[in-house]
């Protein structure tokens, strides 16, 4: 029973997945204000578009790691 209550994600504390990323992309990418206008035009509202956003990125970053995930692979560190 304890085990079932620690494995619950119902009472798992949860923080906002990527909390301030949707918010700089629509203030500084081109790209992401024109898809945000998109969702908007198709009756979405800011808070839902938000959301979208949000899903979106997680993809992109779910790509990105797959793609260095492959053996052989390495990735390019800033010096």
């Amino acid at each position: 029973m304890a085990l079932t209550l620690l494995l619950s994600r119902a009472r798992a504390p949860q923080s906002p997945p990527l909390p301030g990323t949707p918010t700089t992309w629509l203030r500084y990418d081109p790209e992401t204000r024109a898809y945000a206008a998109r969702r908007t035009t198709q009756g979405k509202t800011h808070r839902d578009v938000k959301w979208c956003l949000k899903r979106s990125i997680a993809r992109q970053l779910v790509k990105l790691l797959e793609r260095y995930d492959q053996p052989g692979m390495e990735i390019i560190r800033a010096a």
